[in-house]
């Protein structure tokens, strides 16, 4: 992310440009042949329209009259993105571009260190294993909006083995953009039962009681394998290290945890729901939940491939039933009556609502479910569609994009890496990360989680229509003609 302070608007930065090479607005005109200098006036002081200042860009590359380095090219580009969207909305697109580059991807950290007592240090991984080596353990961490914290911490102490001796609750300050940062930081345990985030905003308290939030402490009691119990605090006082006060008596931990829980009248959970799914008999809930979010909602995804509900339920439920039979799980009568329903309420809906529909597609992703009819991001393991079954899917979507005005399908661009998470917003509920990388294996977790924070939800949204479908997708004719292809690509595979 650029340095926040060389956030300049158009005008600014191309006066600045100006004022390094030493040349006057008037000279400018003057090289461009502008037949107004009133023009150029109007695009430094920034009183002209994003339309007219990209045109201008456009001329100024073309003429090449100031010989612009690569480097003063990117900064009036960037300039252009501040001016279109706005100093805070752009603040708020880089870090959510922050969080689509590392949600769901494993990230290599530099190790976090802890401070001993007598001098000496270890690293978190260590304390944590000992956390998880004992009988059970509870933490209370205010800050801490690190994610290679949190991936130390999922690891040891969320595990198959140690997450139902865990209780973490974790208070969050959520002002401004700390709520993307949050939000990014937490993922590694965003999906956990037994992790319970809480958001602290603007207003919410006084000033002091608002710096405890904002400050990075971790509160641990646990009990060893002995059954003896200990009380640790962690503080973060620098980048990456902690300080470990390890002589605390229960009245210290209690003061610590009752200044963090005395505020819990007014703090807000940053998730509102959470559901974990292992076994084909929660298929049917899993598919009821989703239809109540998707009813009737404005909904912005971002997804590698098809998801289940735009496919008819003459299409889907064969393959969810030979996807159970895989898994020995046979439903009666019943059970498939109610999942043909469910999947035709969620298929109607999203092609007949009169509110928008927004997702966008990874280009290779789609490309490989036309190609082979396997779906990747599905909570079960499905029989691959066949080759006439996909021709049906694509024919029907490519319709419906080009027909209905309510249905927006983009792809990104090549050059765009998505989130390996599916990320969707269901306007006035939440925004929906569903963990999707583990969903070959049909007795691996299927999890997801909502954030339910109403700013998360706002930038998440400007993001998404300011950001990602004005730079990030391939235009509307090339989506067409994509659809074509993955039509023909699955035509093929019929021979």
């Amino acid at each position: 992310m650029p340095d926040l302070m060389t956030l300049m608007t158009f005008g600014q930065c191309l006066k600045q440009i100006l004022a390094e090479k030493k040349i006057s607005a008037s000279a400018l005109a003057r090289m461009m042949e502008l037949k107004s200098r009133n023009s150029l006036f109007r695009i430094l002081d920034d009183s002209s329209g994003p339309a007219a200042q990209m045109s201008f860009y456009d001329q100024l590359i073309g003429k090449d009259c100031l010989t612009l380095t690569e480097q003063q090219r990117e900064m009036l580009l960037r300039a252009l993105e501040i001016s279109r969207v706005g100093v805070d909305c752009y603040k708020s697109n880089m870090a959510l571009h922050r969080l689509f580059t590392e949600v769901g991807r494993p990230k290599k950290n530099e190790p976090i260190r802890v401070q001993l007592r007598n001098g000496g240090e270890t690293s978190l991984e260590s304390l944590m294993e000992t956390y998880a080596s004992g009988r059970g353990f509870s933490m209370n961490i205010t800050g801490c909006c690190d994610r290679g914290i949190f991936e130390i911490i999922a690891s040891y102490l969320l595990t198959r083995e140690s997450r139902s001796k865990a209780s973490i609750r974790h208070y969050l300050y959520t002002g401004g953009n700390d709520i993307i940062r949050a939000v990014t930081a937490v993922q590694p345990v965003l999906y956990f039962p037994n992790y319970k985030g809480y958001c602290v905003e603007p207003g919410d308290c006084s000033a002091e009681r608002e710096q405890i939030f904002r400050a990075n402490n971790i509160g641990v009691q646990f009990i060893d394998k002995d059954g003896e119990e200990h009380i640790h605090i962690l503080a973060l006082y620098e980048h990456r290290r902690f300080l470990l006060i390890d002589r605390c008596n229960e009245d210290s931990l209690n003061v610590f945890n009752e200044i963090v829980r005395d505020g819990s009248r007014w703090m807000r959970p940053i998730k509102s729901t959470f559901a974990r799914y292992r076994k084909p008999e929660d298929y049917r809930d899993f598919m009821e939940v989703c239809g109540k979010l998707e009813q009737g909602r404005a909904i912005y995804i971002v997804r590698r491939d098809i998801p289940v509900a735009f496919i008819h339920p003459d299409t889907v439920i064969p393959a969810i039933e030979e996807g159970f039979r895989r898994v020995e799980y046979c439903p009666d009568d019943k059970q498939k009556r109610e999942l043909c329903d469910i999947q035709l309420r969620r298929f109607e809906n999203f092609y007949h609502k009169s509110r928008p529909t927004h997702i966008i597609f990874s280009q290779e992703e789609m490309m490989k479910f036309a190609q082979t009819g396997e779906q990747q991001s599905c909570f079960l393991t499905l029989r691959p569609y066949t080759p006439q079954e996909r021709v049906s899917i694509f024919s029907h979507i490519r319709v419906q994009a080009e027909d209905n005005p309510y249905f927006n399908v983009y792809f990104f661009k090549p050059t765009f890496q998505p989130p390996d998470t599916e990320i969707s917003l269901y306007e006035g509920k939440g925004v929906r990360f569903s963990r999707i990388d583990m969903c070959d294996r049909p007795s691996a977790d299927y999890a997801e989680t909502l954030i339910t924070h109403k700013a998360f939800c706002e930038k998440y949204k400007a993001f998404f229509l300011k950001d990602l479908i004005v730079n990030q997708v391939i235009s509307r004719e090339e989506t067409l003609a994509f659809l074509d292809q993955l039509i023909d690509a699955a035509e093929k595979c019929k021979n």
